[in-house]
């Protein structure tokens, strides 16, 4: 358990170094983020139309990042990041998710 605390703490603070001495937030990395924020904010709007030119994506996981903009406001971020890490925990060791 000690072994696992040295590692996570120092990937914790090489990440935390990494986003502040590189000025990209984690939203400017991931290269989806882009059309799935733009998909939610259409789903806010009322406009279910998940066509983003190049295939129609899977509706759930765009509502529910507009859900969660909506109950959590500025606070959507964290609040998606608890959740999807409390279902990650309920994986049993030594299965995955495929």
């Amino acid at each position: 358990m000690r072994k696992a605390a040295i590692i996570f703490v120092y990937f914790l603070f090489v990440r935390v170094a990494y986003i502040l001495l590189s000025g990209f937030d984690t939203c400017q990395l991931c290269a989806d983020c882009g059309w799935i924020n733009m998909l939610s904010e259409r789903v806010l709007a009322g406009n279910f139309d998940f066509d983003v030119g190049r295939f129609i994506v899977s509706p759930f996981y765009n509502i529910f990042i507009a859900a969660h903009k909506f109950m959590f406001r500025d606070f959507h971020i964290t609040s998606i990041n608890y959740v999807l890490v409390k279902e990650i925990r309920k994986i049993p060791k030594g299965q995955s998710n495929s």
